[in-house]
């Protein structure tokens, strides 16, 4: 089944609402999915199409995230702080069509993105290798929304729309909270890692250059990824190994899910780690095509190596 998604959903909204004079207030909703979406800790550099039904096109958006993590020991304690940065940024872009009195109107919409988070957790080492992984952290956002409207829109949808739901920024800060089991895989030979891992976030739009648009929401991330890797080459080998793996990301709790075209997707992929010079850290690049019910796409990532 086909969901409307960022533009579609919002300006349905504000649409439904002309007749009694209530506007809904999607942006919260909108800002808690992009934002899960843009810092999340599967797509370092992602392309998606997702669909739109009707004469609207595809939304096209694509996202880049920069990571930096490390790790800390706390002195003779078993756990160890690990410490994770991230800034990412995003762009969406689409044209909602819809018949009116006075012909066909569209509106052409960009939205833009830029957010950064810093997060904080314990790790416990559990039997089996396993390690538990509480974590808190905080965000700041910017979104902003930029339209224009052929001459129908104009007549028609503009009165509604203009400076509420699009032509707009604001500016949101996030808290989440999350839980991780994971299995990571030895590097030495060929072995396999688990991970699960449950986030819940609240996003409040604080500051908007319209105000209707102030509010608050959450957003839930469920993962379940599975990997399998091995080293490759020997010792003057400029790859050193080799990993494929498959993970299940579930996006939730938004009061309109639909908000964002999907709510779930695959992601299977694989990656290289590989050596420029001895006096360098191993990098890893990976690929991973993603499929959901109204969206596909590709994420393609260069890092350090685990």
């Amino acid at each position: 089944m086909r969901r409307a998604a960022l533009v579609a959903c919002c300006l349905a909204g504000a649409l439904g609402a002309q007749d009694t004079g209530e506007l809904e207030n999607p942006v919260p909703d909108l800002f808690a999915g992009l934002n899960a979406l843009t810092l999340s800790e599967e797509l370092s550099a992602a392309s998606l199409r997702i669909e739109n039904p009707g004469p609207s096109e595809d939304t096209r958006l694509d996202t880049f995230r920069i990571p930096w993590h490390t790790t800390l020991a706390l002195g003779k304690s078993a756990e160890v702080l690990r410490l994770d940065a991230a800034l990412g940024a995003m762009r969406a872009r689409d044209v909602l069509r819809l018949d009116t009195p006075s012909g066909l109107a569209a509106v052409r919409q960009t939205w833009r993105l830029i957010g950064c988070e810093l997060r904080a957790g314990l790790e416990y080492t559990l039997g089996a290798g396993f390690l538990l992984r509480p974590t808190v952290s905080g965000g700041l956002s910017w979104l902003e929304n930029e339209a224009d409207y052929n001459a129908a829109a104009e007549l028609e949808l503009a009165p509604f729309l203009e400076g509420v739901v699009v032509n707009w920024d604001g500016f949101a800060r996030s808290c989440s909270a999350g839980l991780a089991l994971e299995r990571p895989r030895a590097r030495a030979a060929l072995d396999w890692g688990v991970e699960t891992r449950a986030v819940a976030s609240r996003v409040r739009v604080f500051e908007s250059s319209s105000r209707t648009q102030e509010g608050a929401d959450t957003s839930q991330l469920a993962l379940l990824r599975a990997e399998l890797g091995a080293p490759l080459g020997g010792p003057a080998s400029t790859f050193t190994a080799w990993d494929l793996g498959l993970a299940g990301i579930q996006l939730a709790g938004m009061e309109d899910e639909s908000v964002l075209g999907f709510d779930s997707f695959l992601e299977l992929g694989g990656g290289l780690e590989f050596r420029l010079s001895e006096r360098y850290p191993r990098l890893r690049l990976g690929l991973a095509w993603l499929v959901g019910d109204g969206v596909r796409g590709y994420s393609l990532g260069l890092g350090f190596a685990p």
